[in-house]
């Protein structure tokens, strides 16, 4: 259950991650991993169609604010998914679907989480696959 919690630059965080240009020499970079042991036990549940074959779907993690992902797990065929060794804090949890015939990131692929080390997170995305009309 190890995950990293920030990334520094000579002392100055760096939510959206560190750029590297090309031949450039690395240094000054801390990155601090935190330990967890906090579950997230979740449902899909799409609603008014089902997605297009060969489509699925992936939930991730993320810190608000910051820029990269922890612990992506994929969603089984009945919509469910399991993401263990989750250190404690306050996550948003983003659907994300992939495939030929994808549909769009559709209102409410997000949401945001509290892990508790050792507790079991239940959450339960609901996902409107309603066809938006186009302005």
């Amino acid at each position: 259950g190890y995950a990293i919690s920030r990334i520094e630059r000579d002392g100055v965080h760096m939510p959206r991650g560190i750029e590297v240009k090309d031949g450039e020499q690395v240094a000054g970079i801390r990155v601090v991993v935190a330990y967890g042991n906090g579950s997230i036990r979740g449902v899909v549940k799409l609603e008014n169609g089902s997605l297009p074959a060969g489509v699925q779907m992936l939930v991730r993690l993320m810190k608000p604010g910051e820029n990269f992902f922890l612990r992506p797990s994929q969603v089984d065929p009945r919509g469910h998914f399991l993401m263990d060794g989750i250190p404690p804090g306050t996550y948003e949890l983003v659907l994300q679907f992939f495939g030929a015939g994808a549909p769009q990131q559709p209102p409410g692929a997000k949401r945001e989480v509290s892990v508790q080390n050792g507790v079991v997170t239940d959450v339960m995305l609901s996902v409107d696959l309603t066809t938006q009309p186009k302005p």
